[in-house]
């Protein structure tokens, strides 16, 4: 006889019926453990294909027509909560609702940034992440001044580009694979098997993201990238590459990658939004401007955002 695990899902778009087939597939191997979904959607076209997609896999599956931080109003278990929403406001507020009814947490969702580059974003978060889990809130509500509303059409839909449309299934099964190794573990209230948080650019490599609040005056790249690797909150290897998302002034935020080298274990900024105060690795003032449009997220450079 299995024992019927509850995992709770908020959104009943892609990227949630995306994980149904990660839930089936897992019910169809596991010996003791079958997964029931109670899924959560303000739509109720989303919900009904949702039904009838899980249904059909076999799955258990029970809906709600509202919002998720409504639902978890009520609930008094500690299922999972699985957020595939595309809507970064929507997403923190989730996150905040999560964090509040003690649950562990996995997201889903995919960035387009001004410039037409791509971010997969990937998080599990354990009960007792509490703290990470309202830096990543803080994170997407500061993106939800800078997106542009019914643009995931863009991303991964009719209007997306080719490398997007070549991108999406990379990164589909990037996110599946990462749910499939982490849905046991926050489940049993393990470890999980990958960092808190990560983004990927290409589907492959996977970068840790670590987020830092400068809401009260930007931060000199080559510094604040020293003071955030110097000890990280989460075990990073030598020659990792990682993304620091620093929150700014006005709700904008700068992305800049970084690594702590195998070699010497001294810092190296691999790809900032801006020059460092003494100039490191800017030629022209031309190119400043041109890695300030591809690495800030502003309401000059906004995102789209899908689930």
């Amino acid at each position: 006889m299995k024992s019927i695990k509850p995992v709770l899902f908020a959104g009943a778009n892609a990227g949630a019926t995306a994980a149904v087939t990660v839930l089936a597939d897992a019910n169809g191997r596991t010996h003791d453990t079958e997964f029931a979904v109670h899924v959560a959607d303000p739509n109720g076209e989303n919900l009904s294909r949702f039904v009838a997609l899980a249904t059909a896999r076999g799955l258990s599956v029970t809906s709600e027509q509202q919002p998720i931080e409504a639902v978890l109003a009520t609930r008094t278990d500690d299922a999972p909560l699985g957020i595939f929403i595309d809507a970064p406001a929507s997403i923190a507020t989730a996150l905040d609702a999560g964090a509040r009814t003690g649950r562990p947490m996995l997201l889903y969702v995919a960035i387009l940034l001004g410039t037409g580059d791509l971010l997969g974003l990937r998080a599990v978060l354990t009960a007792s992440n509490t703290a990470l889990a309202a830096q990543l809130a803080a994170l997407f509500h500061a993106m939800s001044g800078a997106t542009i509303r019914s643009g995931a059409g863009a991303v991964f839909g009719v209007e997306a580009s080719p490398r997007s449309m070549g991108l999406e299934p990379l990164i589909r099964a990037w996110f599946a694979s990462h749910m499939l190794a982490n849905i046991y573990k926050v489940l049993y209230n393990l470890p999980p098997v990958s960092a808190p948080i990560e983004v990927t650019r290409d589907g492959n490599a996977s970068m840790p993201l670590l987020i830092h609040d400068s809401r009260a005056g930007w931060a000199d790249p080559q510094t604040l990238a020293e003071s955030v690797l110097q000890r990280p909150v989460m075990p990073i290897e030598l020659g990792t590459d990682v993304v620091v998302a620093e929150l700014g002034p006005d709700g904008d935020v700068r992305l800049h990658e970084a690594r702590r080298r195998r070699t010497d274990r001294q810092i190296a900024l691999r790809n900032a939004s801006v020059p460092t105060v003494a100039g490191i690795g800017w030629p022209s003032f031309d190119a400043a401007v041109q890695r300030l449009t591809a690495n800030t997220i502003s309401p000059s450079f906004p995102i789209r955002t899908t689930d």
